[in-house]
């Protein structure tokens, strides 16, 4: 055990490591608001494009409405997100508390690091092969394929969403488990 590690279940607040990180509330409501906006605007242009089928928006009027529909979904999402008081990640001695994947030992992590992404750096985590979450496992796929592709930890979480910043969270782990550190 590390002195840190130690300290910390010591609540030694000299070496005090934040471990609870938690998502910002008014980025989230922000990007319900336009994702609201958005669904409504296209949804206004489907109806109003559905009244007249002898315009040339006519075709269009079912894309614009699935457009909505999509967005529309999008924003509960999200809205339970930012309604949810939980940290989205919280670090413990025994491994990772993830809202959206539960409790994962650090024996199930393969690694973690900070990555630049396409528009903002990420903090984020990779399972070993084989392992499947908690919960959420097909978010956990889904997600993490795409992340993948960019080159991107699998579950990762966005500088600009998390309260803090992301450095904070690398030396939470740095702390708890530095071996499992990927640069």
């Amino acid at each position: 055990m590390s002195e840190l590690e130690r300290a910390l279940r010591m609540g030694d607040d000299e070496s005090h490591v934040e471990t609870r990180f938690y998502l910002n509330p008014f980025k989230l409501w922000s990007l319900v608001a336009l994702l609201l906006g958005g669904a409504f605007f296209f949804a206004w242009h489907a109806v109003r494009a559905g009244w007249r089928p002898d315009t040339p928006e006519a075709p269009g009027t079912l894309a614009l409405g699935a457009l909505a529909v999509v967005l529309f979904a999008l924003a509960l999402v999200f809205r339970r997100e930012a309604r949810d008081p939980a940290p989205a990640l919280e670090v413990t001695p025994e491994g990772l508390r993830d809202r959206r994947l539960g409790f994962v030992p650090w024996s199930d992590v393969d690694n973690y690091r900070l990555r630049g992404g396409m528009f903002t750096p990420c903090f984020g985590y990779d399972l070993r092969r084989g392992v499947r979450p908690e919960r959420g496992a097909l978010f956990y796929r889904v997600t993490g394929t795409l992340a993948w592709m960019g080159g991107l930890p699998r579950r990762n979480f966005r500088k600009a969403m998390i309260v803090g910043g992301l450095e904070p969270m690398l030396e939470a782990c740095r702390a708890m488990r530095p071996d499992l550190e990927r640069k």
